[in-house]
């Protein structure tokens, strides 16, 4: 069984305690321990960096923008609480370009995005995450121009 523990952290992993008491709770309301081999588990990720660049509304406004650009890429890509609904991503959930490009072209100050990318895949058009995975936020390589 997975494990994500409700948190703010941008990769969420339960304690070692955690998982012991959420073991010791299953095994109590189980039968005659029909559950002794579940094996309990924080997630894997898949981590997700983007390549932009971004053209501001305001030239002179290029730090706050890029800033902005960069919280809403760490907000859409956290696994609780990010996603086109902001509801979380489901494991195994892929991630296509045309999402970012809308997260990118709705962020406060910024006139348009070219030259968007998945930094680790280069020229591809959606990140493949595996089935038992979540994604999560990495470090992004925005540019203004």
């Amino acid at each position: 069984c997975i494990v994500v523990p409700k948190t703010t952290d941008p990769t969420p992993q339960p304690t070692a305690g955690l998982l012991a008491r959420i073991r010791a709770y299953v095994m109590q309301l189980a039968l005659g321990g029909i559950v002794s081999d579940l094996y309990f588990t924080g997630p894997d990720y898949s981590v997700v960096r983007i390549g932009a660049d971004v053209h501001p509304l305001d030239p002179g406004a290029a730090s706050s923008v890029a800033r902005r650009v960069v919280g809403a890429l760490e907000e859409f890509f956290h696994p609780l609480t990010g996603g086109e609904q902001q509801s979380g991503w489901d494991f195994g959930r892929d991630v296509f370009l045309s999402e970012v490009n809308a997260v990118l072209e709705r962020t406060p100050g910024v006139d348009f995005v070219t030259n968007v990318t998945l930094l680790d895949y280069p020229g591809a058009t959606s990140l493949d995450v595996l089935a038992n995975n979540l994604v999560a936020s990495g470090a992004h390589q925005i540019r203004i121009v």
